[in-house]
């Protein structure tokens, strides 16, 4: 036959107590987050424009003789879709709609920034005019 032994649980005596794990806070580990800012506030937080970081013009972008003055129309035209609730006011839902934007606009991909820009620009305009024509719609039951 063979000897078989169960033993109980281990227990501390009765005065004593289990020893606690010893805890380091010497290595802690620091963690940190990069996060975007609004859209809205983007210019003013990273002292650039989301809009220049996007269509990859970050030299020249705030001269007002290169692609100033297109940059600020751009960027208004995002500004007012968020102050009317048409988009989330963070930079992924802004480059998400200059990608569906650029896939209606449909540009060549040999084509000069500028070119891009003009187009971009023009096709904004339309947005505006069609986006009008959409809020009269539902508010008045007709575009006009």
């Amino acid at each position: 036959m063979t000897d078989v032994v169960f033993r109980g649980m281990d227990t501390p005596a009765q005065g004593e107590t289990a020893p606690m794990p010893k805890v380091s806070h010497e290595a802690t580990t620091q963690l940190t987050i990069d996060v975007e800012p609004p859209f809205t506030n983007y210019r003013g937080e990273k002292d650039q424009s989301y809009i220049a970081k996007y269509l990859g013009i970050e030299e020249g972008w705030n001269d007002k003789n290169v692609y100033g003055k297109e940059i600020d129309e751009i960027e208004q035209y995002f500004k007012d879709k968020i102050g009317r609730g048409d988009i989330d006011n963070t930079t992924e839902a802004v480059k998400e709609t200059l990608k569906k934007y650029e896939k209606e606009i449909g540009y060549d991909k040999t084509e000069r920034m500028v070119v891009k820009v003009q187009k971009l620009i023009a096709y904004l305009s339309f947005r505006r005019v069609v986006d009008e024509i959409e809020r009269n719609s539902k508010i008045y039951g007709t575009a006009y």
